[in-house]
């Protein structure tokens, strides 16, 4: 959970944040990763602060060229390619620990899989 309103938000989740602005996205995703929604109102005003971000209309939003390339940047120092550029992966399903690819990995709430 991120808690701190001064927390700086981390690279991938700042990259989720532009990949949803620029395609017009959900930012419910964000919510979902544990980010309250003043967090994500204040990340969006650092990102206009910052010039990465403009805004359209009152619920509109784009990037900048500059953000366009902050975009680039982080997709590329995060070692993104392709289809993983515009999809980024939830957070929530990343496995923290290495397998083997003969182990079984059971998610903790064996519902979802229902």
């Amino acid at each position: 959970m991120h808690h701190s309103q001064d927390i700086k938000m981390e690279k991938d989740d700042y990259t989720l944040l532009l990949k949803l602005i620029e395609k017009n996205g959900n930012l419910e995703s964000l919510h979902k990763q544990g980010f309250q929604y003043s967090q994500i109102a204040k990340y969006i005003f650092d990102a206009l602060a910052e010039g990465h971000v403009e805004k359209v209309s009152d619920k509109s939003f784009i990037l900048t060229s500059i953000g366009k390339q902050i975009l680039l940047t982080y997709n590329r120092e995060l070692k993104r390619s392709n289809s993983e550029r515009f999809i980024s992966p939830q957070k929530e399903y990343v496995l923290q620990n290495t397998y083997s690819k003969y182990d079984i990995y059971l998610p903790p709430d064996l519902k979802i899989l229902d």
